[in-house]
């Protein structure tokens, strides 16, 4: 994973306001993440937190910082490949989105 995607993931963070000590531990996580798997594949990234020896909760925590990672990168590829970085179709673009998802829970 390239490093420019996890500081853009930062600064994402920070653009939806989140603490600076939050924004700061988590790219913390990512970051020793990717140094022990291929962060583009989720099945690695859970491979090496199932055999880490590191406590429950803290695996907790570091699947939780990974699903949040995983959510943007999701968004931010999808997005670029449409074309919607800013503006009025960002907008409807996030509005398919959740249709998108209302509808699949029904």
């Amino acid at each position: 994973m390239p490093v420019g995607d996890i500081v853009s993931f930062g600064l994402w963070m920070q653009k939806r306001g989140y603490r600076s000590s939050t924004i700061h531990y988590c790219i913390q996580a990512i970051k020793s993440i990717a140094r022990q798997a291929n962060l583009l594949d989720p099945e690695s990234a859970k491979t090496y937190l199932a055999s880490a020896q590191i406590s429950e909760a803290r695996k907790a925590k570091l699947a939780e910082d990974l699903a949040r990672f995983y959510g943007w990168n999701v968004f931010h590829s999808r997005s670029r490949a449409i074309g919607v970085e800013s503006g009025a179709g960002r907008a409807i673009y996030l509005n398919k989105i959740r249709i998108e998802q209302l509808e699949s829970l029904t």
